[in-house]
């Protein structure tokens, strides 16, 4: 390994450095199954951009920084969905609670049986 320190070793693409790994484009777009051009895109966004390193001209990603600039993106239920989810197990329930309770009413209006057309 010519020009490098002793602790550093690279594998197709990949710096380990001091216990970090920094992952060239081409062997981050294999770890994020994305492409070159999508994570150049992301490096250059003026919101947000994906945090990288440029010795020499060379585009350089830490993988822990690349991991934690993913989570920002998880996806989470918006506002929204959560109230669309809330209102539909609702409309759920009060439909189901019909069925049961008018039934129940009509037994508890009569809790003794019905007179017959004769005891009128």
């Amino acid at each position: 390994m010519s020009g490098r320190r002793s602790a550093d070793s690279v594998i197709d693409g990949v710096i380990a450095s001091d216990g970090e790994a920094y992952l060239s484009l081409r062997a981050l777009a294999h770890y994020a199954s994305l492409s070159v051009r999508t994570l150049r895109g992301y490096i250059t966004a003026k919101r947000n951009p994906l945090p990288c390193y440029r010795p020499g001209g060379k585009v350089l990603v830490r993988r822990s920084e690349f991991d934690a600039w993913m989570r920002a993106f998880r996806d989470t239920p918006s506002r929204e969905d959560r109230a669309r989810e809330v209102k539909q197990i609702i409309d759920e329930l009060c439909t189901d609670l019909q069925r049961p309770l008018t039934a129940t009413r009509r037994s508890q209006r009569m809790p003794y049986p019905r007179p017959s057309a004769r005891e009128r």
